[in-house]
C-alpha cells in the first residue's frame, strides 16, 4: 500500500527493481538482505516473494535491465553514423556512467568478483553483457578498418 491505495503489481516490481538495482550496485548483492529491500519499500517480503521467487531471480532482472552498460542501447550500422563515430559513442556512453554520482565500478565486475563462481547464473549473465559489449566494439573496429580490430576491442 502506497498513500492508502493498493499499488498495481507492475509498479510494485518495477519499483523493486530499481531500488535493488541501486542498493545492489552501491552496497553489493550479499550486503543488501530481503528484508531490508521490503522495508524501505514498504511492501511484505511475501510481496517481495511473490514478484520473484528468489533474491537470485531479482538479481537477474536487475542485470537484465542494466541499461547504462547495455549494447542494445548502442546504435547498430543502419543508423548514420560512421564506426568511428559509434566506437566514441561507447566511450561517451561508459564516461557519462563513471561520473554519474552514484558511480560505484562497473556492475558487471563488481558481480562477478562478489560472486566468483563462474558457474553462477549472475556471474555467466554479467559475462554475457561483457561479451556483449567486446563484440559491439570488436564490429563497429573492424567496420572502421582498424589493423587489429580484436585488439581495440
Amino acid at each position: 500500500m502506497c498513500c492508502g491505495h493498493i499499488m498495481p503489481t507492475e509498479d510494485t516490481r518495477t519499483r523493486l527493481v530499481a531500488h535493488a538495482t541501486s542498493l545492489f550496485h552501491r552496497q553489493g548483492f550479499h550486503a543488501v538482505g530481503v528484508d531490508r529491500l521490503a522495508a524501505e519499500l514498504g511492501i511484505s517480503k511475501k510481496t517481495l516473494y511473490k514478484q520473484f521467487r528468489s533474491k537470485d531471480a531479482l538479481l537477474a532482472e536487475v542485470l537484465d535491465r542494466c541499461d547504462d552498460m547495455a549494447v542494445r542501447d548502442f546504435p547498430d550500422e543502419s543508423d548514420d553514423a560512421s564506426p568511428q563515430e559509434r566506437l566514441l559513442g561507447v566511450f561517451d556512453a561508459q564516461r557519462a556512467y563513471c561520473e554519474a554520482p552514484e558511480f560505484s565500478g562497473c556492475f558487471f565486475v563488481n558481480i562477478t568478483t562478489e560472486f566468483r563462481d563462474p558457474s553462477h547464473s549472475a556471474v555467466r549473465q554479467a559475462c554475457f553483457h561483457k561479451s556483449q559489449l567486446h563484440a559491439y566494439v570488436r564490429r563497429q573496429a573492424e567496420i572502421a578498418g582498424a589493423l587489429d580490430p580484436e585488439a581495440v576491442a
